[in-house]
C-alpha cells in the first residue's frame, strides 16, 4: 500500500464473502482483504445501485442496469434511503470526506449515509 495509513473502497451494500453470486463474495472477500492489513483507517462505501454516466466513461451500458434505475428513479420517495440509488459523485465526495476524517478501525458506509453528498 506504499505507506497509506488511511484507505477508502467502494464495496457493494450486499458484500459477504460467502455469498453465492460472485460479485458479492468477491467484494467480501476484498473487504476482508483490506482489514486485515493493519491500516489506521478503513472506510467502505456499500451503496446501492450507483447512478451515473458509465458512457463518458467509456464503459459498456447494461441494460438490466439501466432498467431498474429507471425503476428507483420512479420509485425513490417510496424506497428507504438505504435501498435509493445513489449518484456516484455523491457517493465519491462522501467516501473522500470521510476519510480524511476517520478515526481509527473500519467504517461502512451505507447508500442512506451517503445520500446527497
Amino acid at each position: 500500500m506504499a505507506g497509506a495509513t488511511k484507505v477508502g473502497v467502494v464495496s457493494a451494500m450486499v458484500a459477504n464473502p460467502q455469498s453465492r453470486f460472485f460479485c458479492n463474495r468477491i467484494k467480501g472477500e476484498m473487504e476482508l482483504a483490506l482489514a486485515s492489513l493493519g491500516l489506521k483507517s478503513l472506510v467502505i462505501a456499500r451503496p446501492s445501485l450507483l447512478d451515473g454516466d458509465r458512457a463518458a466513461l467509456g464503459q459498456p451500458e447494461r441494460g438490466g442496469e439501466g432498467l431498474g434505475l429507471t425503476l428507483m428513479r420512479g420509485l425513490r420517495p417510496l424506497l428507504p434511503s438505504n435501498y435509493r440509488a445513489i449518484l456516484a459523485k455523491d457517493m465519491a465526495h462522501v467516501l473522500i470526506r470521510v476519510v480524511k476524517t476517520a478515526k481509527p478501525g473500519v467504517v461502512k458506509l451505507l447508500s442512506g449515509e451517503m445520500q446527497g453528498g
